[in-house]
């Protein structure tokens, strides 16, 4: 097989078809040591207990008139439980709905 410059254009017509294992080809394989373990910048997904939505559930409940969440409660909840405010959005849509789902059957 006739050397591989990446900087030229690949004449295909020198290179004829090919039938092994692709570690057959001897390329040079280059490896990035710097790029080892996980990255600082991941996020990673919390758990948060059925029981600990129930209470930000609960919270924003009494914080609230009946069925209309005010402006500001669920960044006070979040903010006194040590939570991301999208976690209380999310405890309070599902806690809706699941007591729709409770109320209905």
């Amino acid at each position: 097989m006739p050397g591989l410059d990446l900087n030229e254009p690949i004449n295909w017509d020198e290179i004829g078809e090919f039938e092994g294992e692709v570690h057959e080809l001897n390329y040079d394989y280059v490896w990035d040591d710097g790029n080892e373990g996980t990255p600082a910048n991941i996020k990673r997904r919390r758990y948060y207990p059925p029981e600990c939505k129930r209470i930000m559930y609960a919270m924003c409940l009494e914080r609230t008139t009946p069925g209309v969440l005010k402006e500001g409660v669920t960044k006070s909840v979040a903010s006194d439980m040590g939570v991301l405010l999208r976690v209380v959005q999310r405890a309070w849509r599902e806690g809706k709905t699941e007591s729709v789902k409770l109320s209905v059957a």
